[in-house]
């Protein structure tokens, strides 16, 4: 597996496009996302040295800004990294390399802006991704189990094939608990198999392949 190597201006592109520059807090969100992406550094792209950028701490008061204009724009898909990065910040709290969530957050963030920049159908999915997390940040939700469990995953740093094929034996396990009725269906195992997805498209450069219908 090759880790992508590319320059601060593709990266500056590729945040351009995920936090536009009309959304809130763009700058700051932006800074946020590089300082993250530092924490798991290499985990599915290196990017250059960035010029020693403060680490944006964000008041209360400003992720709940953040949330409310997102919602109030009606820009959750156009918004949607901010958005998920504000809920998440609010759930929980700064940016801390031994934060094992923001460890988390650090790899995932990679594997949206990695498929951010192939530019092909599947870019789709980022919106997605961010929806996925985002769901999962409230407790009353069932995918608050499936944040809890990549959160695990990524703790203390595994490769991005490593996280797959954890990824891969977590959506195998719940799909056969549901399919068995082990456990209530709840459709878990399909939300975890776009996550999954969407790093095996990272991990193993996988061409787009569009759905295809029969009249079976």
């Amino acid at each position: 597996m090759n880790i992508k190597q590319f320059d601060n201006s593709e990266l500056q592109r590729v945040l351009d496009h995920l936090v536009p520059l009309d959304s809130p807090y763009y700058m700051k969100v932006q800074n946020l996302i590089i300082n993250t992406l530092y924490i798991n550094s290499g985990f599915g792209l290196h990017i250059g040295e960035h010029a020693n950028i403060d680490k944006p701490i964000f008041a209360s008061f400003e992720c709940e800004a953040i949330t409310r204009t997102v919602v109030k724009e009606k820009k959750i898909e156009d918004w949607a990294v901010t958005y998920m990065l504000a809920l998440f910040y609010q759930r929980y709290g700064q940016v801390h390399p031994d934060n094992e969530a923001w460890q988390f957050m650090s790899a995932y963030l990679q594997i949206i802006i990695m498929i951010a920049i192939r530019k092909d159908e599947h870019s789709a999915k980022v919106s997605k991704l961010s929806v996925r997390l985002r769901m999962g940040l409230k407790d009353n939700n069932p995918q608050s189990e499936i944040v809890k469990k990549l959160i695990n995953i990524h703790a203390q740093h595994v490769s991005l094939t490593k996280a797959l094929a954890l990824l891969r034996q977590y959506e195998a396990k719940i799909r056969s608990d549901e399919e068995s009725g082990k456990v209530v269906n709840q459709k878990l195992a399909g939300k975890i198999g776009q996550i999954r997805l969407a790093y095996e498209v990272v991990a193993e450069n996988k061409a787009f392949v569009g759905k295809t219908y029969t009249n079976s």
